[in-house]
């Protein structure tokens, strides 16, 4: 049986920051200090607990003029452990007008995009590799991946990344106009050649 916390508090300084000036409100309302907690801890005790978690975002800035606890923020921790937290909520501060629909937008198309490379990911992880997503402007339309492992010397590696990857993230995704490739640190050129692979992800 999973058992998932559908509302969790990423409980990081981030998120203590973003709640601005109600910080000393709720420390008087719980009778002791409000003390952020690092990351790690924070995703140690949910693995302790035997816990998945949905993130919460939060913004007031504003209202508040405090930093906001950002969709891409949570997003990010999400990506980071992927086994411990299973989705994010995001958040829109409607005084942040044309802002507040843009951050959401982005925050919504870079999960579609970590969606899709999770789907990708187990077909390449079966031939002994894996694909990162190294880095997204989801305004300009241009995502850059990496091929790892045995897949970043496979000799067809240009096809998997031109034929597969591209060709998936740009008709699933219609934002996506230019998928590029990045050189894998974990591969020895040298070695690889001696096996008749190449360790090298053309770029674009």
């Amino acid at each position: 049986m999973r058992r998932i916390d559908l509302h969790c508090y990423p409980g990081t300084d981030v998120w203590r920051t973003s709640q601005g000036p109600y910080v000393g409100a709720l420390e008087q309302y719980w009778s002791k200090p409000w003390v952020a907690r690092p990351e790690q801890d924070v995703v140690s005790d949910l693995e302790r607990f035997g816990l998945e978690a949905v993130l919460v975002a939060f913004d007031i800035e504003g209202l508040t003029g405090a930093p906001a606890c950002s969709s891409e923020y949570v997003a990010d921790m999400r990506d980071r452990h992927p086994g411990v937290f299973v989705g994010a909520w995001g958040t829109v501060d409607p005084l942040k007008g044309d802002d507040a629909i843009a951050d959401a937008e982005r925050a919504e198309r870079l999960g579609e995009l970590q969606s899709l490379m999770d789907l990708m990911r187990p077909a390449v992880q079966a031939d002994g590799g894996d694909l990162v997503l190294v880095s997204a402007d989801v305004e300009a339309g241009i995502v850059e991946v990496q091929l790892q492992g045995a897949c970043s010397s496979c000799a067809i590696s240009s096809a998997t990344l031109q034929g597969g990857v591209e060709r998936i993230l740009m008709e699933r995704l219609p934002w996506v106009t230019e998928v590029t490739g990045g050189v894998t640190e974990t591969a020895d050129p040298f070695e690889s050649a001696a096996l008749g692979r190449g360790a090298y992800v053309p770029r674009a």
